[in-house]
């Protein structure tokens, strides 16, 4: 089976943030359904990416969560030393990044920097690093996310 590549993280989070984010349906949905409207719209004749199961979606989608929620938890122990510490946004950004990359069991480098952008759009409340005005946030530098 081929992998996913960045385009298709991308789309997959899209489509999961308007699935989940539609509050008429999304309230009352059960798991299978609200994933079976995932792999519906992922797999619409525009969209030109390899078959995936719903479950292969829902899979992926855990991942990517879980990957995003551990560079947040590093860049938000960069915020909060900001103001003792002179850091500022993009250098809370790039530490973040690093301590990510180096954690010493997993060694893996961040490439998830799209799809962070996409969860901290739509719930800044769970993925945004908590000490960002998100209203004048950047995104971080071209390559701190790759």
């Amino acid at each position: 089976m081929q992998k996913f590549d960045r385009a298709e993280d991308v789309s997959l989070m899209s489509i999961y943030c308007s699935v989940v984010s539609d509050l008429v349906i999304a309230r009352s949905q059960d798991a299978e359904i609200l994933w079976a409207r995932i792999h519906g719209e992922q797999t619409t004749p525009m969209i030109r990416y390899p078959v995936r199961t719903t479950m292969m979606l829902e899979q992926r989608a855990g991942l990517l969560k879980r990957e995003v929620k551990r560079y947040v938890s590093h860049v938000r122990d960069y915020c909060r030393d900001m103001d003792d510490e002179g850091y500022n946004l993009e250098t809370a950004y790039r530490e973040g990044q690093l301590r990510y990359e180096e954690y010493e069991v997993r060694r893996k480098v961040w490439t998830h920097g799209e799809v962070f952008q996409v969860l901290k759009k739509q719930f800044p409340e769970e993925y945004g690093p908590q000490f960002f005005d998100l209203e004048h946030m950047e995104p971080p530098p071209h390559g701190a996310e790759d």
